[in-house]
Protein backbone atom coordinates (compact mmCIF):
# COMPACT_ATOMS: atom_id res chain seq x y z
CA UNK A 1 0.00 0.00 0.00
CA UNK A 2 1.52 3.44 -1.04
CA UNK A 3 -0.13 6.52 0.34
CA UNK A 4 0.75 10.06 -1.62
CA UNK A 5 -0.52 13.30 -0.07
CA UNK A 6 0.16 16.19 -2.49
CA UNK A 7 -0.05 19.79 -1.46
CA UNK A 8 0.99 22.79 -3.87
CA UNK A 9 2.72 25.84 -2.72
CA UNK A 10 0.61 27.35 -5.54
CA UNK A 11 -2.80 27.85 -6.02
CA UNK A 12 -3.87 26.95 -9.27
CA UNK A 13 -6.46 30.14 -11.06
CA UNK A 14 -8.92 26.91 -11.37
CA UNK A 15 -9.21 25.69 -7.87
CA UNK A 16 -6.93 23.66 -5.33
CA UNK A 17 -4.89 20.84 -6.96
CA UNK A 18 -4.36 19.50 -3.39
CA UNK A 19 -4.61 15.61 -3.10
CA UNK A 20 -4.58 12.93 -1.22
CA UNK A 21 -3.78 9.43 -3.76
CA UNK A 22 -3.79 5.85 -2.27
CA UNK A 23 -2.90 2.71 -3.80
CA UNK A 24 -3.02 -1.22 -3.05
CA UNK A 25 -2.16 -3.45 -5.43
CA UNK A 26 -1.14 -7.26 -5.30
CA UNK A 27 0.94 -8.79 -7.70
CA UNK A 28 3.19 -12.02 -8.31
CA UNK A 29 6.46 -12.59 -9.98
CA UNK A 30 7.68 -15.71 -11.79
CA UNK A 31 10.13 -17.61 -13.61
CA UNK A 32 8.26 -20.26 -15.57
CA UNK A 33 11.05 -21.56 -16.87
CA UNK A 34 15.14 -20.32 -17.77
CA UNK A 35 13.95 -18.31 -20.95
CA UNK A 36 10.29 -16.50 -19.56
CA UNK A 37 9.98 -14.71 -16.35
CA UNK A 38 7.60 -12.06 -15.27
CA UNK A 39 5.61 -10.22 -12.86
CA UNK A 40 2.45 -8.70 -12.84
CA UNK A 41 0.73 -6.32 -9.83
CA UNK A 42 -3.17 -5.52 -9.87
CA UNK A 43 -4.79 -3.44 -7.71
CA UNK A 44 -7.08 0.04 -6.95
CA UNK A 45 -5.66 3.65 -7.16
CA UNK A 46 -8.17 6.20 -5.25
CA UNK A 47 -7.29 10.03 -5.82
CA UNK A 48 -9.35 12.27 -4.02
CA UNK A 49 -9.08 16.22 -3.94
CA UNK A 50 -9.30 18.76 -1.10
CA UNK A 51 -11.43 21.06 -3.85
CA UNK A 52 -14.98 19.46 -3.87
CA UNK A 53 -15.07 21.51 -7.70
CA UNK A 54 -12.26 18.63 -8.83
CA UNK A 55 -13.00 14.96 -10.35
CA UNK A 56 -11.93 12.26 -7.59
CA UNK A 57 -10.60 8.96 -9.49
CA UNK A 58 -11.11 5.80 -8.63
CA UNK A 59 -10.04 2.85 -10.58
CA UNK A 60 -8.35 -0.50 -11.53
CA UNK A 61 -4.57 0.20 -11.72
CA UNK A 62 -1.90 -2.48 -13.00
CA UNK A 63 1.98 -3.03 -14.20
CA UNK A 64 3.53 -5.78 -15.80
CA UNK A 65 6.53 -6.80 -17.35
CA UNK A 66 7.23 -10.25 -19.32
CA UNK A 67 10.83 -11.63 -20.19
CA UNK A 68 11.23 -13.85 -22.88
CA UNK A 69 14.73 -14.60 -23.94
CA UNK A 70 14.41 -17.18 -26.80
CA UNK A 71 18.53 -17.42 -26.87
CA UNK A 72 20.92 -15.91 -24.15
CA UNK A 73 22.07 -13.42 -26.33
CA UNK A 74 18.61 -12.24 -27.03
CA UNK A 75 15.79 -10.69 -24.73
CA UNK A 76 12.13 -9.34 -25.37
CA UNK A 77 10.47 -7.11 -22.85
CA UNK A 78 6.56 -6.81 -22.97
CA UNK A 79 5.13 -3.89 -20.61
CA UNK A 80 1.95 -2.38 -19.65
CA UNK A 81 0.92 -0.09 -16.66
CA UNK A 82 -2.02 1.97 -15.85
CA UNK A 83 -2.04 4.65 -13.10
CA UNK A 84 -3.24 8.44 -12.32
CA UNK A 85 -1.11 10.92 -12.09
CA UNK A 86 -1.42 14.74 -11.35
CA UNK A 87 -1.35 17.01 -15.17
CA UNK A 88 1.42 19.24 -16.03
CA UNK A 89 -1.27 21.59 -16.94
CA UNK A 90 -4.88 22.27 -17.05
CA UNK A 91 -7.23 19.05 -15.66
CA UNK A 92 -8.09 17.28 -12.70
CA UNK A 93 -5.84 14.66 -13.07
CA UNK A 94 -4.71 11.85 -16.48
CA UNK A 95 -5.43 8.41 -16.38
CA UNK A 96 -2.36 7.19 -18.10
CA UNK A 97 -2.18 3.68 -19.67
CA UNK A 98 0.47 2.46 -21.96
CA UNK A 99 2.42 -0.83 -23.75
CA UNK A 100 5.60 -1.41 -24.79
CA UNK A 101 7.93 -4.03 -26.47
CA UNK A 102 11.77 -3.87 -26.35
CA UNK A 103 14.34 -6.05 -28.19
CA UNK A 104 18.01 -6.28 -27.01
CA UNK A 105 20.41 -8.10 -28.78
CA UNK A 106 24.01 -9.02 -27.91
CA UNK A 107 25.86 -9.48 -31.26
CA UNK A 108 29.23 -10.08 -29.56
CA UNK A 109 31.10 -10.00 -26.66
CA UNK A 110 31.16 -5.84 -27.00
CA UNK A 111 28.60 -4.91 -29.09
CA UNK A 112 24.42 -4.97 -28.34
CA UNK A 113 21.02 -3.13 -30.07
CA UNK A 114 18.21 -2.11 -28.36
CA UNK A 115 15.09 -1.44 -30.54
CA UNK A 116 11.76 -0.23 -28.76
CA UNK A 117 8.25 0.85 -29.10
CA UNK A 118 6.09 2.32 -26.85
CA UNK A 119 2.51 3.93 -26.70
CA UNK A 120 0.46 5.98 -24.28
CA UNK A 121 -2.55 6.82 -23.84
CA UNK A 122 -3.60 10.27 -21.61
CA UNK A 123 -7.09 10.84 -20.90
CA UNK A 124 -6.95 14.42 -19.02
CA UNK A 125 -10.27 14.89 -16.56
CA UNK A 126 -11.94 18.18 -15.89
CA UNK A 127 -11.01 19.27 -19.66
CA UNK A 128 -11.54 18.11 -23.04
CA UNK A 129 -8.08 16.66 -23.59
CA UNK A 130 -6.78 13.18 -24.73
CA UNK A 131 -3.04 12.20 -25.65
CA UNK A 132 -1.09 9.15 -27.61
CA UNK A 133 2.18 9.22 -27.77
CA UNK A 134 4.61 6.81 -29.66
CA UNK A 135 7.79 6.35 -28.81
CA UNK A 136 10.55 4.43 -30.72
CA UNK A 137 14.64 4.09 -29.26
CA UNK A 138 17.24 2.52 -31.30
CA UNK A 139 20.94 2.61 -29.70
CA UNK A 140 23.58 0.56 -29.57
CA UNK A 141 25.80 -0.31 -26.37
CA UNK A 142 29.76 -0.37 -27.06
CA UNK A 143 32.33 -1.98 -24.48
CA UNK A 144 35.73 -0.03 -25.40
CA UNK A 145 37.44 -1.12 -22.39
CA UNK A 146 36.13 -4.01 -20.01
CA UNK A 147 35.72 -0.27 -17.37
CA UNK A 148 34.17 1.93 -20.31
CA UNK A 149 30.50 1.90 -22.22
CA UNK A 150 29.38 3.77 -25.07
CA UNK A 151 26.02 4.11 -25.63
CA UNK A 152 24.55 5.91 -28.74
CA UNK A 153 20.99 6.39 -29.56
CA UNK A 154 17.86 8.05 -30.81
CA UNK A 155 14.75 8.48 -29.50
CA UNK A 156 11.77 9.19 -31.41
CA UNK A 157 8.65 10.95 -30.19
CA UNK A 158 5.24 11.54 -31.50
CA UNK A 159 2.49 13.14 -29.54
CA UNK A 160 -1.07 13.39 -31.07
CA UNK A 161 -3.32 14.98 -29.16
CA UNK A 162 -7.20 16.30 -29.32
CA UNK A 163 -5.79 20.24 -27.95
CA UNK A 164 -3.63 21.01 -31.68
CA UNK A 165 -1.40 23.20 -29.40
CA UNK A 166 -0.15 20.36 -27.62
CA UNK A 167 0.99 18.35 -30.61
CA UNK A 168 4.51 17.80 -31.34
CA UNK A 169 7.27 15.44 -32.79
CA UNK A 170 10.55 15.83 -30.98
CA UNK A 171 13.82 13.49 -32.23
CA UNK A 172 16.32 13.20 -29.22
CA UNK A 173 19.90 11.69 -30.19
CA UNK A 174 21.70 10.92 -27.44
CA UNK A 175 25.76 9.51 -26.12
CA UNK A 176 26.39 8.23 -23.17
CA UNK A 177 29.16 7.01 -21.65
CA UNK A 178 29.26 4.44 -18.29
CA UNK A 179 32.07 3.84 -16.24
CA UNK A 180 32.79 1.14 -13.56
CA UNK A 181 36.00 0.24 -11.58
Amino acid sequence: MKNIDTSYDELDPTGDRDSQTQNAKLGMSWEATSTTEGHVKVGYQNKSFDNSDREDFSGIAWDAKLTWKPLTYSQFDFTTGRDSKDPNSFGDYVKETNYGVKWKHEWSDFLASTVAYTFTNEEYTGVAREDDTSSVRVALEYAVTRWLLIKPGVDFNQNSSTEDRFDYDRNVYFIRAEMTM
